[in-house]
């Protein structure tokens, strides 16, 4: 276990990331910290003011060349050169949901509300090609929520979501209790709520989504929805999920000082790490899988090897 301090304020979500995936970044109210694997004072902050808590999220590109950091209504863009992060563009509107990249190196795709004012909100799923002279190209309205009354006016009073995620692919949107197909096949069907839901995660290919409701996290199929298994979990307000590289194994961070991880296809426990005073806020695999970041309440991130 090795922890990195120096954050200042809860961290709520955490990634490696790099052009050698040799650098943490965590991000916190006020924006963005970075610290080098092998030193544990940051080597740089960059500033990103926000209200969202844990609704804000951190997302690296799958080369690591790329951090975008969101909160509702603002996004920033920083790039990787010569061994400092530079802002290369930060965006800001009323209808920013959520954004991932995708399996390509420099797209990212991104979901805005639409329409939330009118009888018919719903959202819009864009994808925005970064580049380092154009800064970024944006797509809009590429693919658009199927249009049915289950996008109703309950939009508008869950900007502030608590079960919602798009797989890498773009292909599959959930948000609680509804699964949409973002391809053109529309509404996929719905997930009963137990206890309600407060966590959502799809796994890195897209083929399972995992639904966290409190006492239990539930795994399902995506296509079809249907239950491949459940875990039995400490009851928490806001958990954190995180699925490692394969797609294999399921960490938890419950605001708790222990990380429990679930594989999947043994359908049993197989990690419990505890860190005395480090209550987890935020949790993420490293690209390679080898290690496991957790964020936490006292704005610092611990890294266990996953071995």
């Amino acid at each position: 276990m090795r922890v990195y301090e120096g954050a200042g304020g809860i961290v709520w979500a955490v990634v490696r990331c790099g052009p050698r995936f040799d650098q943490i970044a965590a991000l916190n109210d006020s924006g963005v910290c970075v610290w080098n694997h092998d030193a544990n004072a940051p080597v740089q902050r960059m500033p990103a003011e926000h209200e969202a808590h844990g609704d804000a999220n951190l997302v690296a590109s799958p080369d690591g060349r790329w951090l975008v950091a969101y909160a509702h209504r603002s996004m920033w863009c920083w790039e990787s050169r010569r061994d400092k992060w530079e802002l290369r563009w930060e965006t800001g509107g009323d209808n920013l949901f959520l954004a991932r990249f995708g399996s390509s190196q420099s797209d990212l795709l991104q979901l805005d509300f639409e329409n939330l004012k009118s009888d018919a909100p719903g959202v819009v799923l864009s994808r925005r090609t970064l580049d380092s002279k154009l800064q970024a190209k944006k797509k809009a309205c590429e693919v658009a929520t199927p249009e049915d009354d289950r996008v109703g006016a309950e939009w508008l009073y869950k900007l502030h979501y608590y079960a919602a995620d798009l797989s890498a692919d773009g292909r599959w949107f959930f948000y609680s209790p509804h699964l949409w197909s973002m391809t053109g096949s529309g509404y996929a069907g719905e997930v009963k709520p137990r206890n309600g839901h407060n966590e959502a995660a799809f796994s890195p290919d897209g083929t399972f989504i995992a639904i966290d409701a409190g006492t239990t996290v539930y795994v399902y199929r995506t296509e079809g929805l249907q239950l491949v298994t459940k875990w039995r979990v400490k009851h928490t307000y806001s958990p954190r999920l995180a699925w490692s590289p394969d797609g294999r194994i399921l960490a938890r961070a419950d605001a708790s000082t222990t990380v429990r991880a679930f594989d999947v296809d043994g359908q049993t426990e197989v990690i419990a790490r505890t860190a005395q005073r480090q209550r987890g806020t935020a949790i993420a695999y490293a690209p390679d899988g080898l290690t496991l970041l957790v964020g936490t309440f006292g704005g610092n991130v611990v890294v266990w090897d996953t071995e």
